[in-house]
C-alpha cells in the first residue's frame, strides 16, 4: 500500500499530522522483524520521486543515529552534545516555556493554574 499509493507524496506529506503518508515500518525495523535492506531494495525497484527522500531517512539518518550512539559514550547526556548545540541551549535556557507536569501533579490538581 505504501509503495503503490503513498511513496510518491511522501516528501511533501510525511510531516503533516493530518495525512497518513508514513510507511509505519519503524516498529518492525526497531524489533528486527524486517530488514532495512529489504525495504531499501523494494523502494529502489520503484520509479517514485519519493524514493530518494525515503531512503535518506531509512539509511542515512538511521546510520548516523546508530553511529552517534555507538561512538559517543555520553550520547544520552548534555555532555554528549557538540559545542554548538550546548551554546545554543545555554543561550535559550531562560526562554519562556510551557508548563510541564507529572501525571501525579495533574491528578492532584497541583498546577500553576488555580
Amino acid at each position: 500500500d505504501f509503495l503503490k499509493h503513498k511513496l510518491d507524496k511522501y516528501p511533501e506529506l510525511r510531516n503533516d499530522p493530518t495525512q497518513e503518508y508514513l510507511s509505519n515500518m519503524s516498529p518492525y525495523l526497531h524489533f528486527g522483524q524486517i530488514s532495512p535492506l529489504y525495504i531499501a531494495l523494494e523502494v529502489l525497484a520503484t520509479d517514485s520521486p519519493g524514493k530518494a527522500p525515503y531512503l535518506e531517512e531509512l539509511i542515512v539518518r538511521r546510520e548516523l543515529s546508530m553511529n552517534f550512539v555507538f561512538y559517543n559514550q555520553n550520547y544520552d547526556s548534555f555532555d554528549g552534545l557538540p559545542e554548538w548545540a550546548k551554546k545554543t541551549l545555554k543561550e535559550h535556557e531562560k526562554d519562556p516555556r510551557e508548563y510541564i507536569y507529572s501525571l501525579e501533579e495533574l491528578e492532584n490538581a497541583e498546577t500553576h493554574d488555580p
